[in-house]
């Protein structure tokens, strides 16, 4: 099987898994999500062990973002990290936002940015695991659909039958940690596909055990 085809085939199977996500009835956000575990405050912050966590994603990754900066790779593929982190950033702060009053309106500034961290993560995966210039562009058009999946769902909620689907579907596939389908795309780095010459094809392919 060539490099082309394994593509073709990770481009069927993501196909496959979106299709396959609306085989399944719409899916509405249950009210007791906004239930929390510990509701106690501290120092007039509601909901503070929820909202107060978020300080720490927001530090780290505003460090990550000065580094990911000045890091020495292409400008491409460094956007694509920043990206990540500023989507990390957004989370932070729409977390804290909706932790401190919960709703399915406040949860919105919560899943926006998440939907930014799980696309550019896929993003990133997919320039430097199958196609770096692939990935790359693949960057905006992932980010928008990731937004669009929170705005799909809010919009249905307010007409009274929403519809999580499209967002399950951008929150877990991405994140399935080293999903089998870049598995089967990563041989073609073993085979010598030069589309991503520095690639460390033996570490790669010695740690998946292709």
């Amino acid at each position: 099987m060539t490099a082309t085809q394994k593509r073709s085939l990770l481009l069927g199977i993501t196909v496959a898994t979106l299709a396959a996500v609306f085989l399944f009835p719409p899916i509405a956000q249950p009210l007791s999500f906004h239930h929390f575990a510990d509701a106690r405050s501290l120092w007039s912050v509601p909901n503070a062990g929820n909202v107060l966590s978020n300080i720490p994603f927001v530090l780290i990754c505003c460090y990550g973002i000065a580094v990911t900066a000045s890091a020495s790779v292409p400008w491409p593929i460094r956007w694509t990290y920043i990206t990540l982190f500023i989507g990390v950033v957004l989370t932070g702060v729409g977390s804290a936002y909706y932790h401190w009053n919960a709703n399915n309106d406040t949860l919105v500034w919560d899943r926006i940015p998440m939907t930014i961290v799980f696309m550019s993560f896929l993003s990133a995966t997919l320039a430097e695991l199958v196609n770096r210039p692939l990935g790359v562009r693949l960057l905006l058009p992932l980010v928008v659909l990731g937004v669009s999946s929170v705005w799909w769902w809010h919009y249905t909620e307010t007409l009274g039958r929403g519809d999580l689907r499209l967002y399950f579907w951008v929150q877990f596939y991405p994140n399935a940690g080293d999903p089998p389908p870049v598995m089967v795309v990563l041989c073609a780095k073993c085979e010598g596909d030069p589309a991503q010459p520095d690639l460390d094809r033996d570490l790669v392919c010695d740690r998946q055990g292709i």
